[in-house]
């Protein structure tokens, strides 16, 4: 007796893709760091006012 496999059927759904922007821009690693260090010190002035 044969083994008997099931049939592979495939299913798929297609949608349309979204909308897009190109944007363009240039940043420096030192605005990184800047921007970097001024989240650090919001981040540090928030915890002193809770502790």
């Amino acid at each position: 007796m044969q083994t008997i496999y099931p049939s592979i059927k495939e299913r798929g759904a297609a949608t349309c893709p979204p909308i897009t922007d190109n944007l363009r821009g240039e940043v420096t690693q030192w605005e990184i760091w800047d921007s970097y260090i001024e989240e650090f010190k919001k981040e540090n002035k928030d915890d002193e006012k809770v502790s």
